[in-house]
Order: structure tokens, then sequence, then C-alpha cells
């Protein structure tokens, strides 16, 4: 028994020595033989694998963030195409020819659909019996924003003058689709970023832990203080364009022409409440729109 013992922590001992550590700000990658990155070792203590369908993968397929001894969150994947979570509906996008996304789907159900001009600007988005948020050309080289709910009732609207600066542009994630579930204030609460980029937490006025936010690609996943999955918040391909040649700037009529104006998150709890918002809001545009847990469709607009 003991040469079986000695015989196996040789082996062990002789697979971590095939392994290489590069310390960074973020922490400190581990990658295996194949050159392949299989955990980031952060300095606040917070631990990300990377997961891979097999040992021959080269992309991964998911991570799962040891936020401490007792808690780890996982979220797999496939590519940008699929998301899934214990405990919450696998969400399947589909892309159209120029690589926006086209729809969303849960459970094989229509989630979300979008739609766009025929000279490539965001036209809107539609969640089936719901909410629809359009965008339209407005005078003055505008956006006419409106929100209307499944009875085609107007919620919000509003008129924005957009820009290609930065300037009157604010970058604010939105997770009222989930606030009601989760039984927060989100103006009340405080954000603390994991050195790894893998993990947000966020806390309440006393120091309390009001859910994490696991980061990924493309879709961040909600779970509460006890680790259990409570919303997605999935990003939306919308902008469209192209890269030209010997160049790495993306040229898009959308982003030119309607920054600051377009939904691109889609948020969907456990629960099925659901929304989306704009990662970038200009001042005075509307920035979120979602359900309730009667239904009623709500909107926020950015200040000015």
């Amino acid at each position: 028994m003991r040469t079986l013992t000695v015989a196996i922590a040789f082996v062990f001992s002789i697979a971590l020595s095939a392994q290489t550590r590069e310390v960074t700000d973020s922490g400190v990658f581990v990658t295996d033989p194949s050159g392949r990155t299989v955990r980031l070792e952060g300095p606040d203590g917070v631990v990300v694998e990377y997961l891979y369908n097999n040992a021959d993968a080269e992309e991964t397929s998911g991570i799962a963030v040891r936020v401490n001894e007792k808690l780890t969150l996982t979220v797999k994947y496939t590519g940008r195409s699929e998301v899934q979570v214990a405990g919450l509906p696998k969400l399947t996008s589909v892309f159209d020819s120029e690589e926006r996304t086209a729809a969303v789907f849960f459970d094989e159900k229509a989630l979300a659909r979008l739609e766009y001009t025929a000279d490539e600007l965001f036209s809107r988005i539609s969640l089936p019996k719901h909410l629809t948020w359009t965008c339209t050309p407005a005078l003055s080289q505008g956006v006419r924003q409106n929100v209307v709910d499944a009875r085609g009732k107007l919620v919000a609207s509003a008129v924005v003058t957009t820009s290609m600066s930065s300037d009157g542009i604010r970058n604010d994630g939105r997770y009222d689709a989930a606030a009601e579930e989760l039984g927060v204030d989100l103006d009340a609460l405080t954000y603390e970023h994991s050195p790894t980029g893998a993990l947000t937490t966020a806390r309440d006025a006393e120091g309390r832990v009001a859910f994490f936010v696991v980061h990924t690609d493309w879709c961040d996943v909600g779970f509460a203080a006890n680790g259990e999955a409570r919303f997605y918040d999935l990003q939306l391909s919308v902008l469209g364009g192209k890269v030209p040649p010997g160049s790495d700037v993306l040229i898009s009529k959308a982003w030119e022409m309607q920054r600051g104006t377009i939904p691109d998150h889609l948020v969907l709890t456990a629960r099925g409440r659901i929304g989306v918002f704009a990662d970038e809001s200009a001042k005075g545009a509307i920035a979120s729109a979602w359900t309730d847990s009667k239904g009623r469709v709500h909107a926020m607009t950015a200040p000015h």
C-alpha cells in the first residue's frame, strides 16, 4: 500500500511539474503541458477553473469560479451559441449572415427576436408576450426609442441625439429585471470586482452578499449568496459591420448612428422575469426595460 501511495505521489508531482505558472496583476495563470490555461489563482483568493470538453479541446466549454472553500459557481457554454447553468433554462442564440443576434431561444421557445434594417441599422427587439423596443431614425442625427408592452401600449419614448463621442455616454449594466426576484434595491448596492475579472460580488448597505455575478465572454450569470443560479445577462451582438483589411477597427453604421440607444443585453431570471438594457446609454435615452412579477412593463431613462 505504501509503495502505491508513493507511486501516485510521484506521478502527481510529474504532472504538476509539467504545468507552467505566470504571475500577472490578475493573479497566477496556470497552463497545462499543451499550453491551455486551466486555472487562474486570484490574489483575492478567488480561483477560476477553465473547463474543456476533452483532453484535445482547444476552446473552453465553461468556467468554475471558486468563491471560497464552500462555494463554487459553474457556467457552461458552447462558444457564444449556447449557455447552460443548473437551475436556469439553456439559452441558445441564433445569428444572421452579418453575425448579429437574430433570435434567442430557451428550451426551444422563442425568448427574443431581433430585426435590422436593409442599411445595417438596428430596428427592434421583441420579447414575445412581454415587450418590444424599437429604434428608428429621427431628425438631426437622432434616434427615436419606443418601448411598448404586449398589447401595444406605449410604456416609454425618447428622442436622442447620437454621437460617436464618449461625451454623454454612460456605461451601466442594469439588472432591473432581476431586482424584484432578488429582493434588492439596485441603487443601494456596492460592487466588489475580483482582479480575476471572473467574479463580481454585490453587497447591501450592511455589507452582506446580495448576489454574485460570474462573467464569461458572452454571458454573465447571477447567483444568490447560497450559490443558486438566479439570472442570465446575455450579451447581444447588434452592431454588425466589418473590419477593413489591415485594420483592427470595426466600421459599423449602427455604432456610428445609434450609439447609446441600442439594447444589447438580455436578462432572464429563474422565475421567468425578463428585460433588456443598453450597456451604453446616451443622456435622456431609454436605458432599460423589464417586466415585474405581475407581467407589467417598466422602463428607466438615463439621466440628462
